[in-house]
């Protein structure tokens, strides 16, 4: 999936490629046990926007032009927020900029 994120073109939101490999990352250490202070929530959240973002056909469906990523940036944005805490638990612990990822636009 990370090979397929860099294939995004959202100029009107430039870190959403980032916040999902930053979320991808989170899936997969937490899948692998590699990092254990992730609540299962958090780990479920990131792993549902990772997979709404994946798909062509959601909400805003990602061929319509000039707003095809403002529904899958959103999710990103709102997954983030919500388990801030954690996440940026986790973005220190793998000596991470959590600014940078949660960056807006």
């Amino acid at each position: 999936l990370k090979a397929e994120f860099t294939q995004i073109h959202a100029p009107k939101f430039p870190h959403l490629v980032e916040q999902l490999e930053f979320l991808a990352d989170v899936v997969e250490d937490f899948a692998e046990g590699a990092y254990k202070d992730i609540p299962y929530a958090a780990a479920a959240a990131a792993a549902f926007a990772i997979i709404y973002t994946h798909r062509l056909l959601d909400i805003i469906p990602d061929f319509v032009a000039k707003v095809s990523f403002e529904d899958d940036s959103a999710v990103v944005r709102a997954v983030l927020i919500m388990f801030e805490k954690d996440f940026e638990k986790y973005a220190h612990a793998q000596h991470l900029n959590w600014k940078k990822v949660t960056v807006e636009p």
